[in-house]
């Protein structure tokens, strides 16, 4: 299929900035039990998540928020090759076993101790645990094709003076603690106060992470912006050193920014917009006039001389001038194009903008989102916009589905393919075979169960 160039690559430049998880919207149990393997998985592959260089699989969400409460990992692999249980029948506390996990605390998990949390192992009196293994109860209430996947693997249960441990079928069976080599495949908690969850732009893959000097650093300068209802043009300098501080993190480091503290910078970013605008204003008039237009022109402006000359130029704005549906020019007011840091819109002398609404100017149609700032490169109400915000009316986009699932398609029969689109303000985000991707990370970004990239 032919891909539309353009969009791809403006999508791709543009992702990062205007799509992010919005982890105060979403429930942070529903980002991470995306990754909880429920049983029904064919392949659990799309499940790993990296840790400390290893793979492991979320077994248990006890997230409060994104950035608070727990995560149980379970490790897809093993730290030590296989060995036995136990060389003088001692049980868990006191085993081979619980030695090496120690001595892997002090050795290719110190680094990170600090992000593991300490569990208390009362079936086995073990105390303050930071890698374990699991007892027969819990290796029981996992699913069968998670079992299977950590098949061979020694359990901490012990009964009648031998070990548990997993069969390669996913039951449970017992061994001599001294007769067999099975693998230790380690369990641990992680404190998501303390970690980045993002995708490693190097493998693909989901990965919890010590976060980053340079990122705690721009999360406090955010952090530290006002709430955006306090936000006035007094704040523009700090606002803009905190922009500044977060383009000048990588890529990989802006992904694990967290998202509410992003958006906390956004919407300063929004609210000192509109405080500049209302700083442009001249008079104390246009409140009302902005009311009485109802946010739109199409009314046929606030004057009522009806008296003025008709032209062929209907519903827009021409060279600043507002036309009526008649072809009367009548407003008074004249409209200007005005710019920041963050998009194009117009304004006119009242200081009137338009918000959530399409206006024609100058010949061409362009539409205003609901901060009134122009949209660009995406699609609105079925039509292109392109990187100059205007309407281009070569393509024009449907919604279709079958049982597939559902994908937008143009006139030409053309779908996109592995990228995102912003469709009515929105990321989405089109798989290979074109279908729109559901209830799963995307490039690091969660899209929801109606492919709303959140």
């Amino acid at each position: 299929m032919k891909r539309k160039i353009l969009s791809i690559l403006i999508a791709f430049m543009f992702v990062f900035a205007s799509c992010y998880i919005k982890k105060e919207d979403v429930n942070a149990a529903n980002n991470y039990s995306a990754y909880v393997p429920n049983g029904s998985e064919t392949s659990l592959d799309d499940k790993e998540v990296i840790f400390n260089g290893y793979s492991w699989y979320l077994i248990a969400d006890n997230s409060t928020a994104a950035n608070a409460g727990t995560v149980t990992l379970l490790m897809d692999g093993f730290v030590y090759s296989p060995c036995v249980y136990s060389l003088d029948g001692k049980d868990y506390n006191g085993s081979v076993i619980a030695t090496n996990l120690s001595e892997q605390m002090n050795g290719r998990f110190a680094s990170v101790a600090d992000v593991m949390v300490a569990v208390d192992l009362a079936d086995v009196g073990v105390p303050g645990a930071k890698l374990w293994l699991l007892s027969e109860t819990e290796a029981s209430a996992l699913p069968l094709n998670v079992r299977k996947e950590i098949h061979d693997g020694w359990l901490r249960t012990c009964a009648g003076g031998k070990a548990k441990y997993v069969k390669d079928d996913g039951t449970i069976g017992s061994e001599a603690k001294n007769a067999n080599l099975h693998f230790i495949r380690p369990a641990c908690k992680l404190d998501l106060s303390k970690v980045a969850f993002y995708t490693n732009p190097k493998n693909n893959k989901k990965t919890f992470v010590l976060k980053p000097e340079e990122v705690k650093a721009v999360e406090t300068q955010i952090s530290a912006l006002k709430s955006a209802d306090k936000i006035t043009t007094a704040d523009k300098d700090a606002i803009e050193a905190a922009r500044k501080a977060y383009d000048s993190l990588t890529d990989e480091q802006k992904a694990m920014v967290d998202a509410t503290i992003y958006k906390k910078l956004t919407d300063a970013e929004d609210a000192l917009k509109n405080a500049d605008k209302k700083d442009d204003k001249k008079d104390d008039k246009k409140s009302d006039q902005k009311g009485s237009s109802n946010n739109s022109k199409s009314t046929g402006g606030n004057s009522s001389n009806t008296g003025s000359k008709s032209s062929k130029y209907k519903n827009e704005w021409v060279d600043g001038k507002w036309y009526n549906a008649d072809g009367s020019q009548t407003y008074k007011g004249t409209m200007k194009w005005k710019n920041n840091s963050k998009g194009w819109w117009i304004e006119d002398s009242a200081g009137w903008y338009p918000q959530n609404q399409w206006q024609k100017i100058d010949g061409k149609y362009y539409y205003f989102d609901e901060s009134g700032y122009m949209a660009a490169d995406e699609w609105r109400d079925g039509c292109w916009l392109g990187s100059d915000g205007a309407w281009d009316d070569t393509y024009k986009m449907t919604w279709k589905s079958d049982s597939k699932g559902w994908w937008i398609e143009d006139k030409t029969g053309w779908y996109p393919q592995n990228q995102w689109q912003k469709i009515d303000g929105n990321w989405y985000y089109f798989k290979g075979d074109g279908y729109m991707a559901t209830s799963q990370y995307i490039n690091g970004w969660w899209v929801d169960s109606n492919g709303v990239c959140q």
